[in-house]
Formats: structure tokens, C-alpha cells, sequence
């Protein structure tokens, strides 16, 4: 199956994903449920509500579980976010 994940606390998925999640914890425990998963898109938001892990510890946890991806995208009106997230995907590929 080719999972299309949109994680975001109060948007609306658009109808081409499959998985939803409200929150980063929800979504790294599916992820740790099901090891060697291979995302074919991923949609994330930085702000993911008071007091959750944002999107950009989102980000360093899924590079340390080592996710495979095909396409990544943010989604984020959080400007500082996107850039931090962005960042973080970008230095993981020089490495």
C-alpha cells in the first residue's frame, strides 16, 4: 500500500491521503507500530497544538527512526517552522 500521510491538528486532509494524524505522537507511535514503512507522500504542519511536539522535533524523530519518503511537503503558515523543518530534511541529505 502507498501511504499518503497528512499530519495537522485542525486542517482538513485533502482526499489524496490515506493516514491522518492530529498529532506527532500519534504519528510516530503508527510509524514505530509498523517499522520499515515506506511513505510515498508526507504532509506536515509545524504547530501542532499547545503543549505537542512540533513539527520540527517531528522531523528530527523521524530521520533519527530513519522513515523512508518519497515526497515530502509542509504545510505550515509558520514561517520560522517550515524554515527549521526544511533545514533539518536538507542537512540530513548531505550526510
Amino acid at each position: 500500500m502507498k501511504y499518503k500521510v497528512f499530519v495537522d491538528d485542525i486542517r482538513l486532509a485533502p482526499t489524496e491521503y490515506n493516514k491522518v494524524f492530529r498529532d506527532a505522537e500519534s504519528f510516530l507511535k503508527w510509524i514505530k507500530e509498523n517499522p520499515g514503512i515506506e511513505l510515498d507522500k508526507l504532509s506536515l504542519d509545524h504547530d501542532l497544538g499547545d503543549g505537542k511536539t512540533d513539527g520540527t522535533k517531528l522531523v528530527s524523530e523521524l530521520l533519527n527512526l530513519d522513515v523512508k519518503y518519497k515526497n515530502v511537503q509542509f504545510h505550515t503558515s509558520n514561517g520560522e517552522g517550515w524554515k527549521n523543518m526544511y533545514s533539518k530534511f536538507k542537512s540530513a541529505q548531505k550526510v
